[in-house]
């Protein structure tokens, strides 16, 4: 992952987390689709039970009090906890036709995600994770295990972000690799590591036609 002064590793906590907000509450935008899935953990919490066996109550209780949810959520139902992965609409509150999706593994919380960023002015790793990745997982996205946590984010490889901050300007940031791989959420016991892409840009690209075209 480079050398000591190259990067910067740290833990994803929060030493002020916000209070919770009360829950959101629609009246016109139904879910069409919701694909929910559990934490690892919760899985062996889940045991020979059905997953939506276990959530069952929650999600009653979440469409009768028309509470709108969105990606990220996390569900928490009989001592487990879920996250919604993907909601169609992006937003919106449950119906009687909302079709739920409970198929696919468990979600991981990472050990260690790595992030490379590039944009216009060339950071320090130390600045980079102050102005971008810290506030990237803050306010209503925590990572999970913070007080009042509602809502995480959903990391995998291969992933790109456009973060902005109001004085420094829009940077772009790159998930390099994470552990274990796949999908998964940061938590307050996963190692951040920072590095800026110092790869140079193309400065003249060629276009030829293959020899067997001409």
């Amino acid at each position: 992952m480079g050398t000591e002064d190259e990067e910067l590793h740290h833990k994803a906590t929060s030493s002020t987390a916000p209070q919770p907000d009360a829950p959101e509450t629609c009246q016109e935008v139904l879910i069409k689709r919701l694909h929910i899935l559990p934490l690892k953990e919760a899985e062996l919490k889940i045991g020979s039970q059905g997953r939506m066996e276990v959530l069952a109550d929650t999600l009653r209780q979440i469409r009768n009090d028309k509470q709108v949810v969105r990606s990220g959520d996390i569900l928490h139902a009989k001592d487990a906890d879920f996250v919604i992965i993907k909601s169609d609409p992006s937003q919106g509150c449950l119906g009687m036709e909302t079709d739920f999706f409970l198929e696919g593994s468990p979600l991981p919380c990472f050990t260690k995600v790595q992030f490379s960023a590039w944009g216009q002015t060339q950071m320090t790793p130390e600045t980079l994770f102050r102005q971008y990745i810290k506030p990237f997982f803050k306010r209503d996205y925590l990572p999970y295990g913070s007080k009042n946590a509602q809502r995480v984010r959903l990391v995998h490889a291969g992933q790109v972000i456009k973060a902005r901050n109001d004085k420094a300007g829009e940077v772009y940031l790159q998930v390099e690799a994470t552990d274990p791989p796949g999908l998964g959420v940061v938590s307050t016991d996963t190692e951040i590591f920072a590095l800026w892409d110092t790869t140079p840009e193309f400065e003249k690209v060629q276009i030829l036609p293959f020899q067997d075209t001409l």
